[in-house]
């Protein structure tokens, strides 16, 4: 799992893994925001964010598509049925 740090309070990100390929930065760009994405790779995550809080720090709306994978990973899914003692 990778975490992000996000620099700011007022940036928000929104993951979607039901959404239409590359149809969020579309609609975006078509009601004058900036779109970026879809982001696939953990790694792409920084820069991306990085350009997307720099067109709102200029001043423009910024919509930011983050595929996520459905569903928990084993550790996740062991924590959370895990019963109490």
């Amino acid at each position: 799992m990778t975490k992000i740090t996000l620099p700011r309070r007022d940036f928000l990100a929104i993951a979607s893994a039901a959404f239409a390929a590359s149809a969020l930065p579309r609609a975006a760009r078509a009601q004058g925001a900036q779109g970026f994405g879809p982001i696939t790779a953990a790694s792409d995550l920084a820069a991306t964010f990085a350009k997307a809080i720099a067109a709102v720090d200029a001043g423009s709306v910024a919509v930011v598509d983050v595929r996520v994978e459905p569903g928990y990973t084993a550790a996740m899914t062991a924590a959370m049925t895990r019963k109490s003692e």
